[in-house]
């Protein structure tokens, strides 16, 4: 199994925005959007790769395809603790304690797709570790 920081280490970020893009920017934000979110996932991508990370042991980076309220399918991003066999989300986690997570991936997706979904999910309450702890306390409160 590979690692989250192995994953993007060996995948082209553009790959990767790509797909983000294929998914979840296309023909829903406007063309002038796409330019700074670009930029935003770079950063992150850049960050990443720099991190120093934190062992954890039992615990994975895991895809699955699963379906919403609405009928349709999409794509799970979580953290699965196989110790304990209980998932839990992943979108306020540390990413020093997420970067070198080996990834299980359950359904058929390219790396850069598996990329494209761990970065939305990691990135849907900022594209910075401040800005998503920010966003937790407020929710908190």
């Amino acid at each position: 199994m590979i690692t989250f920081r192995e994953l993007l280490q060996q995948t082209s970020y553009k790959k990767i925005f790509n797909e983000i893009y294929a998914s979840y920017y296309k023909s829903k934000v406007p063309t002038s959007k796409i330019s700074e979110a670009d930029s935003q996932y770079l950063c992150v991508y850049n960050k990443l790769l720099s991190l120093e990370g934190k062992k954890q042991e039992n615990l994975y980076i895991y895809l699955v395809e699963t379906t919403a309220f609405d009928g349709e399918p999409f794509v799970d991003v979580c953290l699965y603790d196989e110790s304990s066999d209980e998932i839990f989300a992943m979108d306020f986690v540390d990413w020093s304690e997420v970067i070198d997570l080996k990834i299980k991936n359950t359904i058929k997706l390219s790396d850069a797709q598996v990329l494209s979904y761990i970065l939305w999910e990691i990135t849907f309450w900022g594209f910075s570790q401040e800005t998503i702890k920010d966003q937790a306390n407020l929710l908190d409160k």
